[in-house]
């Protein structure tokens, strides 16, 4: 299964880590790479994330005492990351 990352989503991590970044540069390391890596694991488990709304799924992405949230949708064999936001965040 191929994963593709959207503009929007990069973006979103961008905006996280530098958020971040401003807090603790190794905290924003760290979690990147968290979220980095739970991307890539899509790849052979798509399905794992909850179903939300429509075509759309979520995982959540445990760091510290909050997370990431991954929302992504499933077309054949390809996976593509929407949005990356912040758990305590609402959308």
């Amino acid at each position: 299964m191929k994963v593709e990352i959207s503009a929007a989503a990069r973006r979103d991590i961008q905006y996280l880590r530098r958020w971040l970044a401003g807090r603790s540069p190794d905290t924003a390391k760290r979690a990147s790479q968290t979220i980095v890596v739970a991307i890539a694991s899509l790849n052979q488990f798509p399905e794992r994330g909850l179903s939300v709304r429509g075509d759309l799924r979520e995982l959540i992405v445990p760091f510290g005492s909050a997370g990431s949230v991954l929302r992504y949708g499933i077309v054949a064999d390809r996976v593509t990351i929407a949005r990356v936001f912040h758990s305590l965040e609402r959308r």
